[in-house]
C-alpha cells in the first residue's frame, strides 16, 4: 500500500523530532551525571570510571537522593498526572502514565506533558545513578509528542499507530545510536509484522533521528564499548550453559515477582518503597560501583 504525502511528511517530522528529544536527554544525563559525580568531558572519563573513582559514600547520598526525587516525582505523576488526548483534560483513559504498546494499540492516548514528565524524571534518576536503561525515556517522549501531532491530522487508524510505533523507535535509535537495531525493535515489538510499507517507515524515520542526534552535538559514538575476543567452540558451549542459567532465573523472578503484594503506582506508599529500594542499590554500589 503507497503512503499518503502527509504520511511522508509526518515520518520525517516523527523522525526529527526523535532525533532532537534524543539529542536533549543524552546531553541532560551526560550533564547530571557529570554534576553529581564530580568530573567533566575534559576529563575523558566514562561514567563508570567517573563512578569508580570517588568514594563509597558519594555513591550511596545520589541513590539516597534518587530515591526521594523518583519516589515523590512518580508518586505525582501517577496520581495527579492525566492520561487520553488534549492537553488539561481527563477522557475515558483515566490518569497517570500510558504504556507505549497501548498508545500503538489505540487502546489509550498518550497525554503529552505528562508523558514528558515522566520521561524527563527517568533520564534525572538515570543520572543520579539509577542503574536503569537510558533507552524508555525518549522512547516514551518521541511517542507521546507523535501522539499529539497525529491527533491534528486526518489519517487512517493504522497511519497513527505506524507514526506512534516508528516514533518510539526512532527515539531508541537517536539516544543509542543504532538505527537498524531500533527498527527492527519497532517491528518486531511495537508493530508486530514485517511488510514493506512498516519495514521503509521505521528505517526512514529511525535513520533520519539518528542522524539528526549525530549532528546535534552527540556524535557518531559508540555508547558501550566492550572487548571483542575471538570466538572459538568453548564460546559456544559457554553461551548454551549461559542461556539456560538466564532462562531459570527468568523464570525464577517472575514467580517471585507474582507473589509480592500489588501496590498501585499511585499510592503515596510508593516513596518509602523508592527510597529504600534505591538506598539497597546505593549501599551494593559502595562495594561494587560496576551496577551503577
Amino acid at each position: 500500500m503507497a503512503f499518503d504525502k502527509r504520511v511522508i511528511g509526518l515520518i520525517i517530522i516523527v523522525g526529527f523530532i526523535a532525533g532532537l528529544i534524543g539529542a536533549f536527554y543524552t546531553h541532560l544525563l551526560h550533564g547530571i551525571q557529570q554534576f553529581v559525580y564530580n568530573y567533566s568531558a575534559a576529563d575523558h572519563l566514562s561514567f563508570g570510571a567517573a563512578v569508580a573513582r570517588v568514594s563509597p559514600l558519594e555513591r550511596l547520598i545520589p541513590l539516597v537522593i534518587c530515591g526521594v526525587v523518583g519516589g515523590v516525582g512518580w508518586f505525582l505523576i501517577h496520581r495527579y498526572g492525566k492520561g487520553g488526548v488534549g492537553w488539561f483534560l481527563i477522557h475515558r483513559y483515566g490518569k497517570g502514565v500510558v504504556d507505549i504498546k497501548a498508545a500503538v494499540s489505540g487502546k489509550m492516548d498518550m497525554h503529552p506533558i505528562t508523558t514528558l514528565l515522566h520521561a524527563t524524571l527517568q533520564i534525572i534518576t538515570v543520572g543520579i545513578g539509577s542503574p536503569l536503561g537510558r533507552e524508555v525515556a525518549p522512547r516514551e517522549a518521541s511517542a507521546g509528542i507523535t501522539t499529539f501531532l497525529v491527533d491534528h491530522f486526518d489519517i487512517k487508524k493504522e497511519d497513527r499507530q505506524l507514526l506512534i510505533a516508528c516514533a518510539a523507535g526512532a527515539g531508541l535509535a537517536a539516544v543509542y545510536n543504532s538505527p537498524l537495531s531500533a527498527a527492527i525493535f519497532t517491528l518486531e515489538t511495537l508493530l508486530l509484522t514485517w511488510n514493506v510499507r512498516a519495514m521503509s517507515a521505521a528505517l526512514v524515520c529511525c535513520g533520519l533521528a539518528t542522524f539528526v542526534t549525530r549532528q546535534a552535538g552527540v556524535g557518531d559514538v559508540i555508547q558501550y564499548t566492550m572487548a571483542q575476543p575471538s570466538l572459538g567452540s568453548h564460546y559456544v558451549e559457554f553461551s548454551i550453559a549461559l542461556g539456560a542459567i538466564v532462562a531459570v532465573g527468568v523464570v525464577l523472578f517472575n514467580i517471585t515477582q507474582s507473589k509480592l503484594p500489588s501496590i498501585h503506582r499511585s499510592s503515596p506508599v510508593m516513596i518509602p518503597i523508592s527510597i529504600v529500594a534505591f538506598t539497597l542499590v546505593g549501599v551494593m554500589a559502595m562495594y561494587f560501583p560496576e551496577i551503577l
